[in-house]
């Protein structure tokens, strides 16, 4: 037994302010306002199961999900923030020298970047996700058997949503959920009522033994809420482990909000919590009630017009509209006959929802520099927080577990607008085993991604004159080497990546003449393998007979010719029992003039073959745009032989402009990027000058059918031009322009359909010691004038 037993009784102040009624443990229910309640938590999403992410899916399945809710349920989804050892979060973040001997340099030098930049923001947190569910019953054995009887549903429910489990939660370790909310540093949960100090589970036998209840075991020492205090609240204050806290509500949500919104403020700070609580609500009667309550506040008054001598002629009269109050209620009640009118005509369901967020920190000023950022996150998305000035208690009650919020921010919602508030951590998932690529600019967290994981594996580097597009690339190669044992093949036109391929142990080739005619075994993937070998040489012979000084109107001329002669040719060829395609057009060259002409061109100006002899990494140097094209065949056709070896590959091409001259090159290579993607392989490609593109009619169709292609886009500094049109094509949100306008090299947004990141990769400020930043060999002249 302890010597010194001390009786804890909270006092009923600090009782009222853990605001359930009473726990039912052999049922796994807390009683609530005359509801019962049961909690789950949330597993997180295995990255492979949103492998096919797409935010408009993504936002059915949430609305599948709230639409297959019961109506006597109401229901709570929390994000809480928790700290976790830093020590075992970074050695998932770090690489050991030993594996990859050859580079060991290199992952000590990357390992010391992740060391040196891992204290400033808030890094090791792990993100956990509780649902709760609420009804109302007769009695506590009645609500166990309906919650029994629905939990099956539940689960099915969340499988639908990317094969998501979850678990009930027992009694007591909803209580502990409880306690950590209140004692964000504890580690004592239910010593209170430990009978000895061998006893290591908790009993709660023993509270009835101790005169205790079930709130002193989740009660903080103290819970200061003062009326001075205004917009925050101190926990265990006069402790040695006191925590300040403030609690927001969000009250305002535009309609079109990203489906990253709640991913993103929830990333501001580790020990943070997310309340967002949904009440199902009768359409018809909702809009009945919201009805007359607007005609109540709205004073309509006629007036003759007289504008005109029509008017006065004719006796028109005009009806004129004023709320008797100009309040947020009025406006709210306004919205909510809108909403409840538009679920009505739909297949949509009302939800009065709440959303509530509480920050905690060790300080006062801690506390107002994650307010601004939280404010800055929200501003982002053109939705705003308020505090909840003199509610503060009230604001953290209603992040329990209890299903129940105690603050009036109820504001109706259809369930089409709500599906693209996403509490599901799928942004989370593709995180899973990510390599550092900056800060976040907005909060200096790690950005960890894992290219992998991403949707749609092809991505665009793009950026104005010294904007940093060759570093960002050579930063993808480094992390791609980093993580995987693929093999990597780079494509440029200048000498910038030489050193850093051959520090890496890579090989440097001239360009060779490949087969253009050759097709491996699945060469189309689903699709027809001669149908695609004609996309091909339909961009090749078209770029190749395509001069600097070739009108549009004469390409397109040229283009449609090409067209038909590949035509001739393949029908022809199919025609054939036997024999390559190489062999068929040797002997029948002179019925296709343009695809002979393109091709002694190639003979004329290249005499030696490429050859087999490729090394895990190989860097191919060119001079013309067709030469990417012809490598980008070449390596398709490698590709599909290392898949089948169960080989994956990694392709960056420097300035991938030239192909996008022509409308069949642009075609290919948008083509090229989803098939690349669809077999696995990542290609990541810069553009030099987007405003060039842009400024052309034709190939600003070109590119954004290539930005579409990609599901990872990096947009580094931007001229007035670009920034319009990537914004446009992108629908990035305003508050994040100024992220891509006037910036350093090294700073910019990272899109993915999962989030949209401000990163600041900046080699001057977040490298400022060390040599990580002296891999990438950094021109001498660069430095000083970034």
């Amino acid at each position: 037994m302890f010597k010194k037993k001390p009786k804890v009784r909270i006092p009923s102040y600090l009782e009222k302010k853990i605001p359930y009624d009473r726990c039912y443990e052999e049922l796994d229910i807390i009683s609530v306002a005359g509801k019962y309640t049961r909690m789950y938590l949330v597993d997180d999403i295995d990255p492979l199961n949103v492998k096919d992410y797409d935010a408009l899916v993504a936002a059915m399945k949430m609305e599948e999900l709230l639409k297959s809710m019961p109506k006597q349920i109401s229901f709570q989804f929390i994000v809480h923030n928790r700290l976790v050892d830093r020590d075992k979060f970074l050695s998932k973040l770090l690489y050991d020298p030993k594996d990859k001997e050859e580079i060991s340099d290199i992952i000590e030098s990357y390992d010391n970047a992740v060391m040196e930049n891992f204290g400033i923001g808030h890094n090791n947190v792990k993100k956990v996700l509780y649902f709760v569910a609420s009804i109302s019953a007769d009695c506590a054995d009645d609500a166990g058997k309906e919650f029994d009887e629905l939990e099956n549903d539940l689960k099915e429910a969340f499988l639908h949503m990317y094969g998501i489990g979850i678990k009930r939660l027992s009694l007591i370790e909803r209580l502990k959920v409880m306690y950590l909310m209140y004692n964000p540093s504890g580690e004592n949960f239910g010593d209170i009522i430990k009978l000895s100090e061998k006893e290591t589970d908790i009993d709660l036998e023993n509270l009835k033994y101790m005169k205790l209840t079930t709130k002193d075991l989740v009660a903080p020492k103290s819970m200061n809420t003062a009326a001075s205090f205004v917009d925050h609240g101190i926990l265990n204050e006069k402790t040695s482990s006191p925590h300040y806290f403030r609690s927001f509500f969000l009250s305002l949500i535009p309609a079109n909000i990203s489906a990253s919104f709640v991913s993103e403020i929830t990333n501001i700070s580790s020990n943070m919590i997310f309340s967002a609580i949904y009440e199902p609500i009768d359409e018809v009667l909702g809009f009945k009630v919201a009805a007359d309550t607007v005609k109540e506040d709205t004073v309509i008054t006629k007036k003759v017009k007289r504008d005109t001598v029509g008017d006065r002629k004719n006796h028109t009269i005009t009806t004129d509209e004023q709320l008797k109050r100009r309040t947020e209620d009025a406006y709210f009640t306004r919205q909510a006959a809108e909403n409840f009118k538009n679920v009505i005509s739909s297949s949509s369901k009302a939800y009065g929802c709440s959303f509530v967020i509480t920050l905690y920190a060790d300080d006062l000023e801690l506390l107002d520099v994650d307010t601004e950022l939280l404010n800055i996150s929200c501003a982002k998305f053109d939705a705003s927080v308020r505090t909840l000035d003199f509610m503060q208690d009230k604001g953290l009650m209603s992040c329990l577990p209890l299903g129940k919020s105690f603050v009036d921010a109820l504001r109706v919602f259809d369930s089409k607008r709500l599906s693209k508030m996403l509490p599901i951590g799928i942004a989370e998932a593709v995180k899973k085993d990510g390599l550092f690529c900056g800060l976040n600019a907005i909060n200096d967290t790690l950005i960890l991604l894992n290219r992998k994981n991403n949707v749609n594996l092809s991505g665009m580097i793009t950026g104005t004159e010294h904007s940093g597009k060759t570093y960002q690339m050579k930063r993808e190669l480094v992390n791609s080497v980093m993580g995987n044992d693929d093999n990597i093949s780079i494509i440029s036109f200048t000498d910038e990546y030489d050193s850093l391929v051959k520090r890496l142990g890579g090989k440097i080739c001239g360009f060779a003449f490949p087969d253009i005619f050759e097709i491996e075994k699945g060469y189309g993937l689903l699709e027809d393998d001669l149908k695609c070998k004609e996309y091909y040489m339909d961009a090749l012979i078209t770029t190749i007979n395509t001069g600097e000084s070739t009108s549009d109107e004469e390409i397109d001329e040229l283009g449609a010719s090409i067209e038909a002669e590949l035509g001739r040719f393949f029908d022809s060829y199919k025609k054939e029992t036997a024999g390559t395609i190489s062999d068929f057009f040797m002997e029948n060259k002179m019925s296709y003039p343009l695809m002979n002409m393109a091709i002694e061109t190639l003979a004329k100006d290249y005499d030696k073959e490429i050859t087999e002899d490729r090394k895990k990494i190989t860097l191919y140097k060119v001079s013309k745009g067709y030469e990417i094209l012809m490598l980008l065949d070449y390596l398709w056709n490698e590709n599909i032989k290392d898949k089948k070896k169960g080989i994956s590959n990694w392709i960056f091409i420097d300035q991938a402009d030239e192909i996008l001259k022509t409308v069949q090159g642009a075609e290919y290579f948008t083509k090229f990027l989803s098939d690349s993607s669809d077999l696995q392989t990542i290609t990541t490609f810069t553009i030099k000058d987007s405003n060039l593109l842009f400024n052309h009619p034709s190939r600003t169709t070109y590119l954004e059918n290539v930005v579409n292609a990609c599901g990872y886009i990096k947009l580094l500094n931007q001229g007035p031009v670009e920034r319009k049109k990537y914004e446009d094509i992108l629908n990035i949100p305003e508050a994040l322009i100024p992220y891509i306008s006037s910036v350093s090299p090294g700073k910019g947004l990272i899109i993915t359909p999962q989030s949209n990141i401000a990163f600041n990769d900046n080699f001057t400020e977040v490298y400022p010691e060390g040599g990580f930043k002296d891999i990438f060999y950094i021109p001498i002249k660069q430095r000083i004038r970034d």
